[in-house]
Formats: C-alpha cells, sequence, structure tokens
C-alpha cells in the first residue's frame, strides 16, 4: 500500500526533527519523588514532588524560605542517581553550617566540587546564572537546581550601568528570557527548579486584596506549576531558647496534585523535619487516629495513650502496626480526602499570588 503524504511528511519530520516528537508513553505524565515528609507530600499535592517542574516559595524575609528548599535539597540528594544540587546564590547570604545541620552533604563538593553531591554558584549577573545552569541540566545528571533568589538577581545592564540609571522591568525580562530557554530542557531532563522569591508591599491593594506582591514579573507566575506563600509562625522553644521554627506553607497554585492545600512544619536546628510526628499529625486530622482532649486512640491495635509523644513511645515496639498506619496516610493524601472537602467548605478556593506588573 502506497504511503499517504501525511505519512511521508512525518517519516521525514522525524528524521530532521527528532527532538521535537515527543516519547507519547512518556511526554506529559508528571513522574514524583516521594520525600520522607509526609507533610511536605501532602502539600505539594500528594505523591510527592513534581520532576521536572518549577515551583515558587515566596514569603517575607526570615520566613524560612530558604530553609525549605535546603531541606527539599537533602531529600533529593538522598537518591541513588540524579543527586546533584546546584543552588545558586544571589542573596549571598547562605551559611553552609546551617545547611549542613538541616540534612545537606556538602562533605564531598569540599573535597571534590566536580563529583560531590553539591554545585554553589555565586554569579555576578542573571544572564550567566542561566546560561551556567542550561549547560549543567543537559548532562542529565543534576536533580534539583535552587535559585536564590528572584529579587536579589541583578541583570547585566543592572551590573554594568551607573547608579541613577532607570532599569524598570529588567529583572522580569531576564526571568521571561531565562525561563522560557530553560523550561524545555528542565522537562527533558526531569529536573526541578525551585525559585525563591521576596514579597514586597502591595500598594494597590486596597482593603480586601492581596497585601503583597511577588517579584520577578508575570512569567514567574507562567512557568511555575506549583506556587507556595511560607510564612513564619512561631519560633520554638526549649528552657528559653529558640530551638527551632514552625512555618506554615499554603499553596496557591498546583498544576501537579491536589491544590490549595497548607501545612504546618516543625523545623528543629540541627535536625530539620520531624517526619514521625508528622504522620502523628496527619493520621489525627484523617481520623485514623482518634484524638479526645489529650487521648489518642487507635482501636485496631488498642492504643490509649496521653500525648503525641505517647503514640510514638506506643508503637516503638509495633514497627509493622506503625508503617501499616503510615501507608494508610500516604494513600488518603494522594486523593482528594476529607481535608480537602473541609478546607473548600470553610474558605473556598483561595486567592492567586498577586505580581508585580
Amino acid at each position: 500500500m502506497a504511503m499517504s503524504d501525511l505519512e511521508k511528511s512525518l517519516n521525514k519530520l522525524t528524521k530532521n526533527f527528532k527532538e521535537s516528537f515527543a516519547d507519547i508513553g512518556s511526554a506529559g505524565f508528571i513522574k514524583y519523588y516521594k520525600l520522607r515528609s509526609p507533610a511536605l507530600n501532602y502539600v505539594f499535592g500528594g505523591h510527592g514532588y513534581a520532576e521536572g517542574r518549577i515551583t515558587e516559595l515566596s514569603g517575607l524575609e526570615g520566613a524560612g524560605k530558604t530553609t525549605l528548599a535546603t531541606i527539599i535539597a537533602s531529600e533529593i540528594q538522598l537518591r541513588k542517581t540524579k543527586n546533584k544540587v546546584l543552588f545558586v546564590d544571589f542573596e549571598y547570604a547562605y551559611d553552609l553550617n546551617h545547611a549542613q545541620e538541616l540534612g545537606l552533604d556538602i562533605s564531598d563538593a569540599v573535597k571534590d566540587p566536580k563529583n560531590g553531591k553539591f554545585i554553589f554558584l555565586r554569579p555576578t549577573q542573571g544572564e550567566d546564572a542561566f546560561t551556567i545552569i542550561q549547560e549543567l541540566v543537559q548532562t542529565g545528571d543534576i536533580g534539583l537546581v535552587v535559585w536564590d533568589s528572584v529579587a536579589a538577581s541583578p541583570t547585566a545592564d543592572q551590573v554594568e550601568n551607573e547608579y541613577g540609571k532607570k532599569d524598570f522591568g529588567n529583572v522580569a525580562k531576564l526571568f521571561s528570557t531565562g525561563l522560557r530557554k530553560l523550561n524545555p530542557w528542565l522537562v527533558r531532563t526531569e529536573t526541578p527548579l525551585i525559585l525563591i522569591n521576596q514579597l514586597r508591599d502591595n500598594q494597590n491593594a486596597g482593603m480586601y486584596g492581596d497585601p503583597y506582591v511577588t517579584m520577578g514579573g508575570r512569567a514567574i507566575k507562567h512557568y511555575t506549576s506549583t506556587r507556595f506563600r511560607v510564612t513564619r509562625s512561631e519560633d520554638i522553644l526549649e528552657d528559653g531558647d529558640m530551638v527551632g521554627i514552625k512555618i506554615k506553607i499554603k499553596n496557591q497554585k498546583n498544576k501537579t496534585g491536589v491544590p490549595k492545600r497548607e501545612a504546618f512544619f516543625n523545623i528543629l536546628f540541627g535536625e530539620g523535619l520531624q517526619v514521625d510526628p508528622e504522620y502523628v499529625d496527619l493520621a489525627t486530622e484523617l481520623k485514623i487516629i482518634k484524638k479526645s482532649g489529650s487521648w489518642y486512640k487507635h482501636e485496631e491495635t488498642a492504643m490509649a495513650v496521653q500525648g503525641a509523644d505517647g503514640v510514638l513511645a506506643f508503637f516503638k515496639d509495633k514497627p509493622e502496626a506503625w508503617q501499616q498506619i503510615k501507608n494508610t496516610v500516604d494513600a488518603l493524601i494522594a486523593q482528594k480526602n476529607d481535608l480537602d472537602v473541609e478546607r473548600e467548605a470553610t474558605e473556598g478556593s483561595g486567592f492567586d499570588l498577586a505580581e508585580e506588573d
């Protein structure tokens, strides 16, 4: 049978533009990396951290954005392959000692920067950063890129020009062009990117609008698959000394899982996230474990104890039962559940982040 004109064209084009024809068996399907933290998996939409997608973490100063990004980076480093983290520090304030306390592995990077799990960049301008990132991402060996931060990223014009010259919109143009070129490579190599962003006062908010806007223009809103507002809730004190922080993360956009979720995280200095206590909280909120006052009960195991610490102490000698509870939590958060229904009933669809023009 003679080939149709369409078949002839496809045969020719697939030879000349091989990379443009996506593998329908994999392209368009999201792959996830399950993090150890169930609360992080929950707030990211239920399945874990999406590969090859762009995430924005925005918040006021001291909210915990860089801390959260560092914890996610340390989780990526636990993989056997694609465990290299590329960190772009435009803030010039990244504390590597604190990062190690949160679990980030920089030991090999100090001995052999080319073969370690951590690559640290401090470019002088955003254009250089995008060029370096794209070339390294194209190797397929980078597991995560963290950009800290959008607001602190100078353009080449800003670096070269004298003070006083108007440069409105330069950063927005930088990210519009840079993300347009970088995004296809992030997807092809399944490399996620975290953009850390600051908030500034929204002068046009009025009485009911969002009082803050993000930096970097509309391109960031367009290219990000997930956007989060990070808020520092309170300090964690022990005998009067601050030993950690509690932060709140609220999802404002999610194209990779159940949207609009929020969660609280206790981050202890020197330890990072507390995974098992997160499972206790989620199991309680999902009614897997019943709570009445300070008492926690679980009928299948005949557990009746006081306090969350009592729950963990009870299951310490029952690892199989505890794992079953954790599996149930993971299954429930991977789909729309009662917590999502309750949230929708109380607050509606929520608001989206504003951004500067």
